[in-house]
């Protein structure tokens, strides 16, 4: 189930669950899903902000907080449209909720991503998840909002001001939560332990330049406290402002750096694979690459810049890789490729053992060399990942070779 996989991925990632004070009035449950979800105090009820991607860790969530904070919410706010954001929601909202506000595009975006495009959404979360042949929303519990705005909203309730803010960067949708009588900011996704996914595979580039404004937007605050919807809250005015300008600093040197290789004609592929963090950022603890990666980061670059042409005419109108890679295959043959990418275990390059067996594969899905080959590549990838994305979508790889030898009648 996939609640039970989110808690359980939620425990491998931050620890036990758990209730953290973040803030005045502000408590954070961590741990009971990948997302958090922030409960802030006032003196006409609660307002929770984000509400995981499951009723069942919703609920785990909303009981836990409630030891802390008593009381039903009076509005329910989605800072952006993940699904780790907004299906919990249905275990949230109580008798007691005016509102579910969120930014003017969410709706929009969850009907793309979970109506005309729900079939490859799910598919290719079901990969990223390492489990590609299950449901990756099975406990799904969204709840469409009530109150939607463009650019800025402030809601007043119980003595304080929560001012929402359009603040784009990991989704178009996405929005800030600042509350300025005791200068807490909730940057939702903008700002997480972990190099920013600046683009999803299977998904696209996020606005990359928006985010980079975003947290100069937050820089302005002039925050005390900082409560991101993934990891731990910060205290502090010079701690969150540390925080706030090494994260700005290293999505802005992956899209320099980016823009140079493309001014100087680096072939994508090279620029993703030689683009690197300054050592003085790349120490540090909030831009581990656990989950998006720099080399993603230049691909996102080079998808928002300059498309999918690369100015070579072959590029052009291209055949489906199929005809192509039967055309090697009649060349080279199935074997001879297996048995170089075999070479390229053995010289540890799984990377190009999986891009040969792979031109096998597209003409014989089942050809068991190759299968075998790509098992052992995307283990050995997988293991070597620190990126939970990159795992699973190896593991993902590894899972699918299993089933195309099983299929063959063959061991793995």
């Amino acid at each position: 189930m996939a609640d039970i996989s989110a808690a359980r991925t939620g425990r491998r990632l931050f620890g036990e669950p758990r209730v953290e004070e973040a803030g005045p009035g502000v408590h954070v449950a961590r741990a009971f899903d990948l997302g958090n979800v922030i409960k802030i105090a006032t003196r006409e009820g609660p307002v929770i902000v984000d509400t995981a991607s499951a009723r069942a860790s919703a609920a785990a969530a909303r009981d836990a907080l409630a030891e802390a904070s008593p009381g039903e919410p009076r509005y329910v706010v989605y800072t952006h449209c993940h699904n780790d954001h907004t299906s919990g929601a249905v275990a949230l909202v109580a008798d007691a909720t005016a509102e579910v506000v969120a930014h003017a595009a969410l709706p929009a975006l969850t009907e793309r991503d979970h109506g005309c495009l729900g079939a490859w959404t799910a598919r290719h979360r079901a990969h990223q998840r390492g489990r590609p042949s299950e449901d990756p929303f099975p406990d799904r519990g969204y709840v469409p909002p009530t109150t939607t705005f463009e650019r800025e909203l402030d809601i007043e309730v119980g003595g304080l001001t929560l001012h929402l803010e359009h603040t784009e960067g990991e989704t178009r949708d996405h929005l800030l939560v600042w509350v300025p009588e005791t200068r807490v900011l909730l940057p939702g996704d903008l700002v997480y332990p972990a190099f920013p996914n600046l683009s999803t595979p299977a998904v696209g580039p996020r606005p990359i330049p928006g985010w980079i404004r975003s947290i100069e937007r937050f820089l302005e605050l002039g925050a005390e406290h900082l409560v991101p919807s993934h990891g731990p809250p910060v205290s502090g005015a010079e701690a969150v402002t540390e925080v706030l300008t090494t994260y700005r600093d290293a999505i802005q040197h992956v899209w320099d750096a980016a823009l140079r290789a493309i001014d100087e004609g680096v072939e994508v592929n090279e620029a993703a694979r030689s683009i690197r963090l300054p050592e003085r950022l790349r120490a540090h603890p909030w831009l581990r690459e656990v989950y998006g990666t720099v080399n993603w980061g230049v691909r996102a670059v080079y998808d928002l810049v300059t498309g999918w042409y690369d100015l070579s005419p072959a590029s052009l109108d291209p055949h489906p890789r199929a005809r192509r890679d039967a055309a090697i295959v009649e060349v080279a043959s199935a074997d001879r490729l297996v048995e170089r990418a075999t070479a390229a275990l053995e010289d540890d390059d799984p990377q190009l053992a999986l891009e040969l067996a792979d031109v096998v594969l597209r003409t014989d899905p089942h050809h068991v060399g190759a299968n075998r080959v790509t098992a052992d590549a995307c283990r050995r990838l997988r293991d070597r990942s620190t990126s939970i994305n990159q795992r699973g979508f190896y593991h993902s790889g590894l899972v699918r070779a299993r089933e195309r030898l099983a299929a063959a009648g063959a061991a793995p």
